[in-house]
């Protein structure tokens, strides 16, 4: 994955008209063409906002499930005794 991105040498509105009309669903070619640039330059912007809104979505993803399947444990059980309550041990009285 992409570690991280450098300044964009787009201009801001350049970048703007090419996230409206991703958003749109231009292809890339016809975006560069009606927006001016070159659609090499185009289809490369495309390429990185799909990555941006894959590494986005993972990381919400991983999120979900660690909550779903409760995360990671502090420490290591050694026993299967380890880590429940005393009350729940059902200690026998002798008397």
């Amino acid at each position: 994955m992409v570690s991280e991105r450098r300044r964009s040498r787009l201009g801001r509105g350049v970048q703007e008209e090419l996230i409206k009309y991703f958003c749109g669903g231009v292809t890339a070619r016809a975006a560069a063409e009606i927006s001016g640039v070159n659609r090499n330059t185009a289809i490369l912007f495309y390429h990185k906002l799909r990555e941006v809104i894959f590494e986005a979505l993972a990381a919400e993803a991983s999120e979900l499930l660690a909550g779903y399947f409760g995360g990671h444990r502090k420490g290591i059980q050694r026993y299967s005794w380890q880590g429940r309550d005393t009350a729940q041990a059902g200690y026998i009285s002798l008397s």
